[in-house]
């Protein structure tokens, strides 16, 4: 009986001051309730067939790998980076005829045009040369 009497002067002074803040909100009717779930259905298209273009990347001189080297499709926003083993692979290239860059820092970028017509894919190995690499400001002639 003591924590009902309890709760009723709590729910007494809780409407007082709910009512010295916003006196409307005792009167005001009951939100609504929570819309239904609506259940959602994706419809993938796909571009058509697609392969992928791999390989490997490595100092045409002594053919250690180059990890971190780049290969760019140009004309796309597709690429990928060598790992620790001077390999690369870009996923999901639509079949077509491409040029794929190659490009490693100290060394020289190596292009080559490529067509892929197949979705087995395409190996494209690159063997960079090295370049001289200007230190400083400004470059010595």
């Amino acid at each position: 009986m003591k924590y009902v009497f309890i709760a009723a002067i709590a729910t007494i002074i809780a409407r007082g001051v709910l009512s010295l803040i916003n006196p409307s909100a005792l009167n005001a009717p009951a939100p609504p309730p929570p819309p239904k779930p609506v259940k959602a259905y994706a419809t993938v298209v796909a571009g058509g067939p697609a392969g992928t273009i791999s390989g490997h990347i490595s100092d045409a001189r002594d053919g250690e790998v180059l990890v971190g080297a780049s290969v760019l499709i140009l004309g796309t926003d597709r690429g990928a980076a060598t790992d620790v083993r001077g390999d690369y692979t870009i996923t999901d290239v639509p079949l077509g005829k491409y040029e794929l860059m190659a490009s490693s820092v100290g060394f020289n970028n190596l292009k080559t045009p490529v067509t892929l017509d197949s979705i087995a894919g395409l190996r494209v190995d690159f063997r960079l040369a090295a370049t001289k690499v200007i230190l400083g400001w400004p470059p010595d002639s």
